[in-house]
């Protein structure tokens, strides 16, 4: 190969590189809404049943469930037998469930429920509506500190304050939920999240592999008792 044909070549992956990244970069990106993007989420997560009691903060997500007819939303009128039934759900299953709450009263009113799901070891994700961003200095009717309400009880608890971040939050839940020791986790999600819509990444599900092997020693020695060999 010629020195200027292998420069040539050399500049034009250089040059080339940057702009096939952003591509591909844009292809695996979503321009969707947050509440679409949250029902999308679960389903990938392999939720079947969404477990709630909505209130006006979960009013995106109702309405994005017409869009989402793969989800089952079963309904209770107060959150502690939402969190309850879900709870139950579960241990019928033995898979992750997802239930929905709103917002500070109740939080409050499942939390019950949440403490028989902690005790339990329920993989669990909960998750509640919560004022939308800087609304909450206005100190509105029914607002309350939503992640330091929940933290006792669960596993992890955040509060989502970025579009762009609510994959890998949902994500990451339902991985730790799901991670021996299980448990619940709580997401909190403010209206004005669910309603915004950016280019998004949903990501992909994980989980952690917690299946353990006997040592190669215990499996010889079981292979020999298995098959001992005739004595001559």
């Amino acid at each position: 190969m010629s020195r200027g044909l292998f420069f040539a070549r050399t500049w034009s992956m250089v040059c080339t590189e940057p702009w096939q990244a952003a591509n591909r970069k844009k292809q695996c990106m979503t321009r969707i809404t947050g509440r679409s993007a949250f029902l999308a989420l679960l389903k990938d997560e392999g939720i079947t049943h969404l477990f709630g009691n909505p209130g006006t903060t979960e009013l995106p997500i109702m309405h994005a469930l017409k869009d989402h007819p793969e989800l089952t939303y079963v309904m209770a009128m107060q959150e502690s037998l939402v969190v309850a039934m879900a709870d139950g759900f579960s241990r019928a299953s033995g898979r992750l469930v997802a239930c929905n709450v709103h917002v500070a009263p109740g939080l409050g009113n499942a939390m019950g429920s949440l403490y028989n799901a902690k005790f339990t070891g329920t993989p669990m994700m909960l998750t509640a509506g919560q004022q939308e961003q800087g609304h909450g200095l206005m100190e509105p009717l029914l607002y309350g500190p939503l992640v330091q309400m929940a933290e006792s009880f669960v596993k992890w608890a955040v509060e989502v304050t970025r579009l762009e971040d609510l994959p890998r939050i949902v994500r990451r839940a339902a991985k730790i939920a799901t991670t021996p020791p299980t448990g619940p986790v709580f997401i909190s999600l403010p209206s004005d999240i669910l309603n915004a819509e950016a280019d998004i990444k949903l990501g992909r599900s994980t989980r952690v592999d917690t299946r353990v092997a006997p040592s190669k020693e215990v499996l010889r020695a079981r292979r020999i008792e298995s098959f001992p060999r005739s004595g001559r």
